[in-house]
């Protein structure tokens, strides 16, 4: 029986997933494949029923899916998954584009990475069952990387964030007359590579979400970035969740505190100059 409401008490013989109808099993429509795979790859362990992506997923370097995984994702995905220009439900689930998508993610065969859990967890009297299962929030973190104009971006199984290219708030239109205190509290940025991470003249009151390393490199343009972190002419106060290692200078000049060498180095490997 479908409950009523979401705050409704679930029975012990209810499914909570099926009684709201927000788990993954109803048909979903999709603009194109990539999208469809990036949505297969965040629901995974759900519809494998496990409570992670297993270790054994990915059976060699070159082509293949585990075909005992293999099956269930491609029965799944012609039952309930769909593009937009396709007529019928098959041939959706394409396993050497899901392949190459986990190993650019970083999974290798016989290696696990650490996963939320999974859709078929029971929920307890006091949980808050959207908020477990984190739906919408995916799809927030997006809106809001687009509209900041972040490109090449990754969001990982945990939600947090990796940028390839630098990621420059100072330049945006959008922030000319609109200043940013904080970032909102679903965006953790976790690694920039090849780039620099600068977020000056935003009027920021804390570091919370900003990436946990820097990489400099040389893009496709033939740029080249050193790695360098620069938060200056802020209101902050503390270097708390500031970047824990950077390949370039650090640079938290002209904010509300005078900050010194040892404030920054007691929260940043810095891998070149300071400027306090």
């Amino acid at each position: 029986m479908r409950a009523k409401f979401i705050y409704e008490k679930f029975t012990d013989e209810s499914d909570p997933i099926h009684d709201m109808g927000i788990g993954i099993f109803y048909p979903r429509t999709f603009k194109n494949t990539l999208e469809l795979h990036k949505w297969i790859i965040r629901c995974l362990p759900a519809i494998l029923g496990e409570e992670c992506i297993p270790d054994d997923i990915i059976r060699d370097k070159k082509w293949y899916i585990n075909e005992k995984y293999d099956g269930k994702i491609d029965i799944f995905s012609e039952k309930y998954l769909r593009i937009e220009s396709l007529k019928d439900f098959s041939h959706n689930y394409n396993p050497q584009l899901l392949h190459k998508m986990l190993m650019r993610r970083g999974y290798r065969v016989g290696y696990s990475w650490p996963i939320k859990k999974n859709l078929f967890e029971k929920f307890t009297d006091e949980s808050d069952p959207i908020r477990d299962m984190n739906i919408g929030i995916y799809d927030k973190i997006v809106q809001w990387l687009n509209k900041m104009d972040i490109k090449n971006y990754t969001i990982n199984d945990d939600l947090t964030i990796d940028v390839i290219g630098s990621v420059k708030f100072y330049k945006l239109e959008d922030l000319q007359n609109n200043k940013i205190y904080e970032f909102p509290k679903h965006i953790q940025f976790r690694k920039i590579i090849k780039g620099c991470f600068l977020i000056p003249n935003l009027e920021l009151i804390t570091l919370k979400g900003c990436p946990y390393e820097i990489f400099g490199g040389e893009e496709g343009d033939g740029s080249f970035w050193h790695g360098d972190f620069v938060c200056s002419n802020n209101n902050l106060t503390s270097l708390e969740f500031a970047p824990k290692k950077i390949t370039g200078s650090f640079q938290c000049n002209n904010n509300s505190k005078i900050f010194t060498k040892n404030d920054v180095i007691e929260v940043c490997q810095v891998g070149s100059d300071l400027f306090l």
